[in-house]
């Protein structure tokens, strides 16, 4: 029991002291004014990142291929998923979602 208390303790003092630190690390008035002018300040690279989802189930409705404003293709279709959860009692039951993806 000490010995978990102790971990505690030190965790807690460098939770503290972190905090303390970002604390003093206030923006000046200038960085401020720069975020928020008018004219903001052009990009330097491209902040975009990929992310990779798989969704497993079936598609509800045939997909539907549609054209944005600016002249860009974009599909819409919808899937149902299906997910099992087991409750504190010790069933499980089924639960049914549907997802739109774009």
């Amino acid at each position: 029991m000490l010995r978990t208390t102790s971990c505690v303790s030190r965790l807690v003092s460098r939770t503290l002291s972190f905090s303390a630190a970002r604390a003093a690390e206030q923006p000046t008035k200038k960085e401020v004014e720069a975020l928020f002018a008018e004219n903001p300040q052009e990009r330097r690279g491209n902040a975009y990142s990929m992310n990779r989802v798989e969704i497993v189930g079936g598609v509800a409705n045939d997909p539907v291929f549609k054209t944005a404003k600016n002249d860009r293709p974009y599909t819409i279709l919808n899937v149902i998923t299906n997910s099992r959860l087991r409750l504190a009692s010790g069933e499980f039951r089924d639960q049914v979602g549907c997802l739109m993806v774009i």
